[in-house]
């Protein structure tokens, strides 16, 4: 009868982990997801930064062309 107590209470006990690894899981693959969402983001902004550069560049040099028309 104790033998088949303690059986019953490690069987508790896999359950239990059992589940906190389930929970485990979930939260892992959560983060996952989370972290590839702020990747692909981050790379936006890294591509969206280069064209508003190039377009900044750009409007500098129709300036300087500009400022160098008015002073002729």
């Amino acid at each position: 009868q104790k033998l088949e107590a303690r059986v019953r209470e490690l069987e508790g006990e896999v359950e239990s982990e059992q589940k906190r690894n389930v929970e485990a899981v979930k939260g892992l693959r959560k983060h996952e997801r989370r972290v590839k969402e702020l990747t692909y983001q981050t790379e936006e902004d890294r591509k969206n930064i280069l064209r508003l550069q190039d377009l900044v560049d750009k409007l500098q040099a129709k300036v300087k062309s500009y400022k160098r028309q008015a002073e002729e």
